[in-house]
């Protein structure tokens, strides 16, 4: 009689799964600075439509997707949200101290460089949060129980070729001008990659594993269309 109760009773899932609590928070702060972020010239038709058709496509296919959200085309999908999403996000910004600071050890003052440029955003903390607890998810066993990420692996390519074309770029200027890094903006290239693919491969691994299934793009798809929204209230003027 004991084994068979035993044989009925599911196993725990890792303590590190619950990490997962943690990219939905992350994913959640991309979402939310994409909303309160105001294009400065506005958006244009074109950007709208996109962002409305990626955002009813990510709600439909969530309510028709019977795989729980792992298929690969889905995931990819609302990597697709994500991203665009983390092109809208421009503010809110968080303040950093300034470098040159006497309180500000070593390791602080390097740390405030790092995130000055481009300036650091709610949104690029989701990225980094959401690439944090993925970390844990895989270190804890989380890898074993959802399907092989797709297109993980080009993702990241793109991001090394990203960084190694703006460093090729600042080699090439640099000596021509005698300008730093920073103000070629080669920096803010690189770090951008780095945000970018800190989102982009959690989104696409997690997606339709435990304890995250299809959420991400119920609440991405919602925030592609309210951010949509948002823009043409502002251009008819309904907003100010």
């Amino acid at each position: 009689m004991a084994s068979d109760v035993s044989s009925t009773i599911s196993p725990r899932p890792p303590a590190g799964l619950y990490a997962a609590y943690g990219l939905h928070l992350g994913l959640l702060l991309v979402a939310v600075s994409a909303v309160l972020s105001r294009p400065p010239a506005g958006l244009g038709l074109g950007h709208v439509t996109v962002l409305v058709l990626v955002g009813l496509a990510l709600l439909i296919w969530a309510a028709l997707e019977r795989s729980g959200g792992s298929s690969s085309a889905f995931r990819a999908a609302t990597a697709l949200g994500a991203a665009l999403l983390l092109g809208l996000a421009r503010t809110p910004r968080l303040t950093l101290p300034a470098p040159d600071e006497p309180h500000l050890s070593g390791a602080m003052r390097w740390a405030v460089q790092l995130f000055s440029q481009p300036p650091l955003t709610l949104a690029a903390v989701g990225a980094l949060l959401a690439c944090l607890c993925w970390l844990v998810m895989r270190a804890s066993g989380g890898r074993a129980l959802i399907r092989r990420e797709p297109f993980q692996v080009a993702v990241i390519w793109a991001g090394l070729m990203l960084v190694a074309f703006s460093l090729l770029l600042y080699l090439v200027l640099q000596p021509l001008y005698g300008i730093s890094g920073r103000e070629l903006g080669t920096w803010a290239a690189v770090m951008r990659a780095v945000y970018l693919v800190a989102l982009l491969v959690p989104t696409l691994a997690a997606t339709g594993g435990p304890l995250v299934r299809r959420a991400p793009a119920v609440y991405l798809g919602l925030a592609l269309l309210a951010a949509a929204g948002l823009d043409l209230l502002r251009q008819a003027g309904g907003l100010p």
